[in-house]
C-alpha cells in the first residue's frame, strides 16, 4: 500500500486514543488497509463525537491521521516546532481543506512517532482549525452527494438496459444482476436471486456449461455463446452470452462479468425458416417432375434430381450455365426456347406441350410450366417444371391410331351393314306394293320392315356414337321451319301413341319463332329420341312435348333467342340412384332392362347433341310417377324473307312419269347384284328405260353402245 510515496504494506499501526486529561479511551493494533481504517474509525465514533475537541491520538505512523480528517476530526501537534510548522501550513493553504490535508499529512509524516494532543480551547489557532474542519466536512458531503448521484445514474443505466448484465463468481454464484437479467431468469427481487440462484443450475444442457467454462479458463473471454436456460417457472429460453474474466493485479480471478440477450424469438423464427427451407427442399428433391430455377439472365441456379434423370446432366455440370443452351440445344426448338424464356421474365407464365433436348442429343416430349419468381414485388428469376409425357404422347398417338382404325372400320361396317339392310327394306317395300299379296304376306312384310327399321336405327346409333367419340360430329346449321318439324314429329308418333292408348300432346307457345337458323337434324333427333323413349316405356297416361321461350320479348334488333323443350311422361319413372348414370353410354334404367329394348345410346347421343347446340339436357323423375326431360338451345332468328324462301313440303308417292314426256334412259352401275336389282325394279315401273352394269368397264361399254 503506497501512501505519500511510502509502502506501508508490511507495517502495523499501533494506536492510543486519549482524552485531554490523559485518560486512555482505546488502544490497539490495526493493519494499514481498508479493514484497519474501518476499525480505527469505529473506535473514534464510539469514544469521541466529531463535534468534541480535545481528543488526542498516538499512532506509530502519523500518516494515519488521514482517517481522522476524512471523518471530520481535527488533530493538533504537541511540541512547539511541530505546531509552528502546522500554523505555517495552515496559513499557506489559505484554509482550503484539500490542500490542508496534504500539508497536514506532510507535517505528520515528517514527525513520525510524535505524540499528538489538542490545543487549548482558548488558543487563537483553534478558529482556523475549526474552519478547516468545517470546510473538510462540507467537501466530504459534496463529494459524497456527487458520488451517490453518479452511482444512481450508473444504477439507472445498469438496470435500464434491455439486455441482461451480470457478475458471478467463477463457480457460478451471482454477485449482481440487473433487472433485465433478473426477468430473464424469472426473478423480480435481486436479494432473493442472489441467495437462491446458481447460474450453473440454469443450463438445460450441462455440456454447454462445460464448454463455456473451458473457453473462459483457456481464453478469458466468450463471445456470442448460444445456449438454452431454464427459467424459475420451468420454461426454456434461448440466450446469447458474452462474458469476460476480471483479474486483480496479481492475475488472480476476481469474478466473471458479461451480458445475456434473450434470442428465443429469433431462434423460433430461425427454426421456422429452417423447417420451411427443409420442406421446400424436400419438395424440390422428391418432386416427381423435373424442377429447374434460373436467374434473370436465364442461367441455371438449381437443378433437381428428376431433372438429372430426365435430361441426363448432373447438377454440377449445369449450375451457372444458360438453361436454353442445355435443354434447347437443337435448331428446331432453339428460337422457341428463347421466346419462352423472354415471355416468362417479361410477360408472365408459360404452359405448353413441347420437346426438349437430352444430354445424348435426343428429344423428349414434355409439358412445360414456367413461372416468374417474384420477391418483394421484384422478379428475380423463374422456375421451370418439366413433366415427361413420353408415355402419354405415345398413348395418345396409339389412341389416335386406334380411333382412326375404328373410324375406318366403322365406315366400312356402315357400308357393309347398311347395304344389305337397305336391300331388305327396299325389296320388302316393293313387295308391299304388289296387288296379289295375302293378308299373312302383308303382315310378314310389315314385320320385316319394322324390324329392319329398328335394326337400321341401332346401327345408326352405334355409328353416331362412334363419330361423337372421334370428334367427327359438327353442327350443320341452316334455316328451317320449326313448326313444320314439330308437326312432322307429332304425325310420326301419334299412331304409336294411339296404339298404346296414350294421349300425345304437343304444346307450343305463340311466342316461339317459326323460322330460325340451327341444326334441324340434331334438334329433331334429340326430340325423336326423347319422344320415342316416352312412348316406348309409358303404358298408360300421357306424353307431352312443350316448347317455350324463357324470355318471350324480342327487341327488333335481337337476332338470337333461347328455346326451351320439355318431354314429360307418366311412365314408370327412374330411380334416384340411376339418375347419375342415365346419360352414360350403354347404360339403361331398370325399365329399359326389363323391356329388353334399345342400346342405351339414345340419351347419350342426345346429351352430346344438346352440348353441341350450346345447352344442357336434364332429367327429373320419380318412380311410379313418370319423368321429365328438358333442354335449352340457342338459335339464331331467321330473317322475315325466310318464310317465303322456304318451299312447302308435301309428302307424296311417285307412281310414274307424267304422260307426254320423252323416254329417259338410266344406266345403273353397281357391283352388288341385290342393289342393282332393287334400283332397276324401283325405276323401271315408273317409265324409265333402265340398263345395268356390274362394274365400271361394263358401264363404259354400255354407255358407248347404248
Amino acid at each position: 500500500m503506497l501512501f505519500a510515496g511510502i509502502d506501508w504494506s508490511d507495517q502495523s499501526l499501533e494506536y492510543h486514543l486519549r482524552r485531554a486529561d490523559g485518560q486512555v479511551l482505546a488502544e490497539g493494533h490495526v493493519r494499514p488497509d481498508v479493514g484497519g481504517l474501518a476499525e480505527l474509525g469505529l473506535a473514534l465514533e464510539a469514544h469521541a463525537p466529531p463535534a468534541e475537541i480535545g481528543i488526542a491520538i498516538e499512532t506509530t505512523h502519523g500518516a494515519w491521521v488521514q482517517a481522522l480528517l476524512d471523518r471530520g476530526y481535527v488533530l493538533y501537534p504537541v511540541n512547539p516546532k511541530t505546531a509552528e510548522r502546522f500554523r505555517q501550513a495552515l496559513s499557506a493553504a489559505g484554509n482550503k481543506s484539500d490542500r490542508i490535508d496534504r500539508k497536514v499529512l506532510a507535517l505528520m509524516l515528517a514527525g513520525l512517532h510524535q505524540e499528538l494532543r489538542p490545543l487549548r480551547r482558548d488558543d487563537p489557532e483553534i478558529v482556523a482549525l475549526r474552519i478547516a474542519c468545517e470546510d473538510r466536512v462540507r467537501l466530504v458531503e459534496e463529494r459524497t452527494a456527487k458520488l451517490r448521484e453518479s452511482e444512481q445514474r450508473y444504477r439507472s443505466l445498469f438496470d435500464g438496459l434491455p439486455i441482461g448484465l451480470y457478475r458471478t463468481t467463477p463457480e457460478g454464484k451471482p454477485i449482481v444482476l440487473n433487472q433485465a437479467a433478473l426477468q430473464m431468469v424469472g426473478y423480480s427481487d435481486q436479494e432473493e436471486a442472489l441467495l437462491a440462484m446458481d447460474l450453473t443450475d440454469l443450463y438445460v444442457n450441462r455440456e454447454d456449461r462445460a464448454r463455456w467454462q473451458d473457453l473462459m479458463e483457456r481464453e478469458g473471454i466468450v463471445r456470442d455463446f448460444e445456449m438454452q436456460l431454464q427459467r424459475r417457472d420451468g420454461t426454456i429460453i434461448w440466450v446469447n452470452d458474452s462474458a469476460r474474466v476480471v483479474r486483480d493485479e496479481q492475475g488472480q480471478v476476481l469474478y466473471y462479468e458479461g451480458s445475456l440477450e434473450d434470442i428465443t424469438k429469433r431462434k423460433e423464427f430461425e427454426d421456422e425458416i429452417r423447417r420451411r427451407k427443409e420442406y421446400y427442399e424436400a419438395l424440390f428433391v422428391n418432386n416427381p417432375v423435373a424442377v429447374v430455377t434460373a436467374d434473370l439472365n436465364g442461367d441455371i441456379v438449381s437443378w433437381s434430381p428428376m431433372a438429372e434423370q430426365l435430361f441426363g446432366y448432373q447438377s454440377a455440370e449445369v449450375i451457372g450455365r444458360a438453361l436454353d443452351d442445355i435443354v434447347c440445344n437443337d435448331d428446331s426448338i432453339r428460337a422457341e426456347g428463347a421466346a419462352y424464356t423472354n415471355q416468362v421474365l417479361n410477360v408472365g407464365s408459360v404452359r405448353v406441350t413441347t420437346r426438349r433436348t437430352r444430354k445424348d442429343g435426343s428429344l423428349v416430349d414434355v409439358e412445360l410450366l414456367a413461372l416468374p419468381v417474384i420477391v418483394a414485388g421484384e422478379t428475380v428469376g423463374f422456375i421451370a417444371i418439366y413433366h415427361d409425357i413420353t408415355d402419354l404422347v405415345k398413348a395418345r398417338r396409339e389412341a389416335e391410331a386406334a380411333s382412326e382404325a375404328k373410324s375406318t372400320f366403322l365406315a366400312n361396317m356402315s357400308h357393309e351393314l347398311r347395304t344389305p339392310l337397305n336391300a331388305i327394306l327396299g325389296f320388302s317395300q316393293l313387295m308391299e306394293g304388289q296387288p296379289n299379296l295375302t293378308n299373312d304376306q302383308q303382315e310378314y312384310l310389315g314385320i320385316i320392315n319394322r324390324n329392319g327399321e329398328n335394326l337400321l336405327g341401332l346401327i345408326n346409333d352405334v355409328l353416331e356414337m362412334s363419330k361423337i367419340e372421334a370428334g367427327m360430329v359438327t353442327l350443320q346449321n341452316k334455316t328451317f321451319d320449326l313448326y313444320r318439324q314439330l308437326d312432322g314429329l307429332e304425325e310420326a308418333f301419334r299412331l304409336r301413341a294411339e296404339q298404346k292408348g296414350l294421349d300425345l300432346t304437343f304444346m307450343r307457345e305463340e311466342t316461339v319463332p317459326r323460322f330460325m337458323v340451327s341444326d334441324e337434324g340434331k334438334i329433331g333427333q334429340v326430340l325423336s329420341n326423347l319422344l320415342g323413349n316416352a312412348v316406348k316405356f309409358t303404358q298408360e297416361g300421357a306424353v307431352t312435348l312443350r316448347v317455350t321461350v324463357p324470355s318471350p320479348s324480342h327487341p327488333p334488333e335481337e337476332t338470337r333467342t333461347t328455346l326451351h323443350f320439355e318431354v314429360q311422361d307418366t311412365g314408370p319413372g327412374i330411380a334416384a340412384e340411376e339418375l347419375s348414370t342415365i346419360f352414360d353410354a350403354f347404360v339403361q334404367s331398370e325399365a329399359g332392362r326389363s323391356a329388353r329394348v334399345g342400346t342405351g345410346l339414345g340419351l347419350t347421343i342426345s346429351r352430346q347433341f344438346v352440348h353441341l347446340l350450346g345447352g344442357e339436357l336434364t332429367v327429373e323423375s320419380q318412380l311410379g310417377k313418370g319423368s321429365r326431360f328438358a333442354f335449352d338451345v340457342q338459335v339464331e332468328l331467321a330473317p322475315p324473307e325466310a318464310a317465303e324462301a322456304e318451299p312447302a313440303r308435301v309428302k307424296r308417292r311417285v307412281i310414274g312419269l307424267e304422260p307426254g314426256q320423252p323416254t329417259y334412259r338410266l344406266l345403273v352401275a353397281e357391283d352388288r347384284e341385290t342393289n342393282r336389282r332393287l334400283l332397276v325394279d324401283l325405276l323401271a315401273p315408273l317409265g324409265f328405260e333402265v340398263q345395268e352394269a356390274a362394274n365400271g368397264q361394263e358401264a363404259i361399254d354400255l354407255w358407248k353402245s347404248w
